[in-house]
């Protein structure tokens, strides 16, 4: 029987599974058929990562603010222990308003260094933090504390010397180790594939609201991921690494706000930044 069904053009079904598995097989099959044709991946560029230039957390946001990436408003402030610098540090913080973040700059990992204070609501507490803050020997940048969050993200993009440029989409924040929630795509990456990989974390849930809670901007989220991979491949040639941690997820239709940012050059050349206060804030 399953001879004369061959001879006629008709694939034999034999048995429950493997009829099962070969429906499977083929729509799989089908669906990479009806996927629109790749464009070539970046290939891998050798590149000097010994002597890189790494602009501040303040720096990096203003580049990545120019390339369309929502950033907290933020203010660098000279500051030391005992000094009578009050005033300066009390007009910087009223200009950005309460509550706010102080961190130190210039240490990569804030957390584990405890060179950041968080929702620093008065004076007082600024002036706190920041003497506490003056271990480091660092400057000191105060910038809004993001209001409305949902959950964080991590963005990275890196390049590997056999694919290219990666990018690397995981849950966010101080656990992102703990969680071990990632994807990893080849750029570049199309909205499809990103919206794909969104949805492939264990924090997707959060897009559609948590057990009550409020939904997070998925449109803002893939707009801004987008926007980073566009920054990553007009940088392709001398971008070691981008790192944006946490990208934080506000409630839907409210966008994401990139909370930190590291950016290493190969190159000494930095990419030109646009004065322009509207881009470097997001919208209430």
């Amino acid at each position: 029987l399953a001879e004369k069904l061959i001879a006629l053009g008709i694939a034999p079904m034999l048995g429950i599974s493997e009829t099962l598995d070969a429906i499977e097989a083929a729509a799989a099959i089908g669906e990479g058929w009806n996927q629109p044709e790749s464009l070539p991946v970046v290939p891998p560029t050798v590149m000097n990562s010994a002597d890189c230039l790494i602009p501040d957390e303040a720096e990096a946001k203003q580049i990545l603010s120019v390339h369309g990436i929502n950033i907290p408003v933020g203010k660098k402030i000279s500051h030391r222990q005992g000094a009578d610098d009050n005033d300066s540090l009390a007009a910087a913080v009223e200009e950005i308003g309460f509550p706010v973040v102080l961190k130190s700059l210039g240490i990569a990992h804030k957390s584990e260094m405890n060179a950041v204070k968080l929702d620093l609501r008065d004076h007082h507490a600024v002036r706190v933090a920041a003497d506490e803050l003056s271990h480091t020997g660092c400057e000191l940048y105060a910038e809004e504390m993001v209001k409305n969050p949902v959950f964080e993200l991590l963005l990275g993009f890196s390049t590997d010397e056999q694919f290219g440029l990666i990018m690397t989409i995981a849950t966010g924040g101080t656990l992102v180790e703990v969680f071990a929630d990632s994807q990893t795509l080849l750029l570049p990456a199309s909205r499809s594939m990103v919206e794909k990989a969104l949805r492939n974390l264990k924090s997707s849930v959060f897009f559609d609201g948590f057990r009550g809670s409020p939904k997070a901007d998925f449109t803002d989220t893939v707009r801004t991921i987008l926007a980073a991979q566009k920054f990553a491949l007009e940088n392709s040639r001398r971008l070691v690494e981008l790192d944006i941690n946490p990208l934080i997820i506000r409630h839907q239709g409210q966008g994401t706000v990139a909370a930190d940012a590291l950016i290493k050059f190969a190159n000494p050349q930095i990419p030109p930044l646009v004065s322009n206060p509207e881009r470097s804030k997001y919208h209430a």
